[in-house]
């Protein structure tokens, strides 16, 4: 395999805006010490960074690489297109990630902790018993003691893979809802209704959407055993945790709350791991070079840009815990969307601003204003609306 480096615009090697395929999968909190077995790839005037065996092999690996070139020449692979030690580099690519993930013309997520047999095995059974939440009789004979463990264990061992753990693969989940999903051979796994067609990224992500509402049905429902409630109750956390509770939303602040569950090498990817949901680059990625220390200073950056763009999304929020003293106005990754905004039009006129100047802690609102009391009985017509 050989890195070819880009000129001008989109040119690489001979050929314009070519074609490609793009993988998300994660590998960083695997690194191996230099020497380690690593990657084939010329081209490059980097060294590609070694991965633990016990993550998954090199062989293991380019065999994905290979499975992703059945149809196009080339694919984008972050080791071999991306200097992993050159700071401002990595930090200008980070940048680009929207672009170069909505490009693609294939898109591929590796589970690459389950065989195909094992990845099939646990679809399978979410597949057949998701459904059977919602079934009347279900309910009334108490048979969810015995459906509600066995999807808990199977999404346990699903969401076990650091695939759903890793926040850059919550960016590009996001971004691609269309990947094909891999197992570690690098095969797709098909679907249990019609072998002729392999799993989607949105086909799970839908199918735990449904699980989700039902699911929140089940609490809604009076004559549902407590002990049903109580697993109902961990499972829509686990798959809340996961990110895996919406099929698609327009309110990017849905997949900033998510962030929180998910894990990072370093403090500031938190930021730099989900803007590109946004279509905002701030900090490092929007002026290489820059020193951004502080999870604040960057925080600060990112809601002034937000609320700048929009100051109704950049409110579309909910704290889950207490903001720091002054910062209320500002969304942290300690927050979550209510249902009934996960569905947001970004286009919708903002007829107030919300701005804090540099090196100055004071925030300035200005718009109209109405009182509280107002405020209640707006809420109050919507909910009839809405009913």
């Amino acid at each position: 395999m050989t890195s070819v480096e880009r000129t001008g615009e989109s040119t690489y090697g001979t050929d314009e805006k070519p074609e490609y395929s793009i993988l998300t999968y994660t590998w960083g909190r695997f690194r191996a010490e230099w020497g380690s077995p690593a990657l084939d790839v010329k081209g490059t005037t980097w060294k590609i960074p070694p991965i633990k065996g016990s993550c998954f092999t090199v062989e293991a690996f380019q065999h994905v690489i290979n499975f992703m070139g059945h149809d196009v020449e080339y694919a984008w692979v972050d080791v071999a297109c991306i200097d992993q030690e050159n700071r401002e580099v990595k930090m200008y690519e980070v940048g680009r990630q929207v672009g170069i993930f909505k490009g693609a013309k294939r898109a591929y997520v590796w589970l690459h902790s389950f065989s195909n047999a094992e990845l099939k095995s646990l679809h399978d059974t979410i597949i057949e018993y998701g459904p059977q939440i919602i079934h009347p009789s279900l309910r009334e004979y108490g048979n969810l003691r015995t459906v509600m463990p066995i999807l808990q264990e199977s999404f346990d061992k699903l969401f076990s893979d650091p695939w759903f753990t890793s926040l850059w693969t919550l960016q590009e989940s996001v971004l691609r809802r269309d990947a094909t999903v891999l197992c570690r051979e690098a095969s797709p796994i098909q679907h249990p209704w019609n072998d002729d067609h392999d799993v989607y990224l949105a086909m799970l992500a839908n199918t735990c959407r449904n699980i989700y509402l039902d699911l929140q049905g089940t609490l809604e429902t009076t004559n549902t055993f407590r002990e049903v409630k109580m697993a109902a109750q961990n499972l829509i956390s686990r798959l809340e945790e996961s990110g895996f509770h919406f099929l698609y939303t327009s309110n990017p602040n849905v997949q900033y709350g998510a962030a929180r569950f998910r894990q990072t090498e370093f403090p500031l990817d938190r930021i730099y791991g989900i803007m590109q949901t946004y279509g905002i680059t701030v900090g490092e990625a929007a002026e290489p070079g820059r020193v951004i220390s502080t999870m604040d200073e960057l925080e600060d950056q990112f809601a002034t840009a937000l609320n700048a763009r929009s100051a109704v999304l950049g409110q579309a929020f909910v704290h889950v815990g207490n903001p720091v003293s002054g910062k209320t106005w500002r969304i942290t990754q300690n927050s979550r969307v209510h249902e009934a905004i996960m569905a947001f039009d970004q286009t919708t006129e903002t007829n107030c601003t919300i701005v804090k100047k540099s090196n100055d802690a004071t925030v300035t609102v200005n718009g109209p204003a109405c009182s509280l009391q107002r405020l209640e009985a707006l809420w109050s017509e919507m909910s009839i609306a809405l009913h």
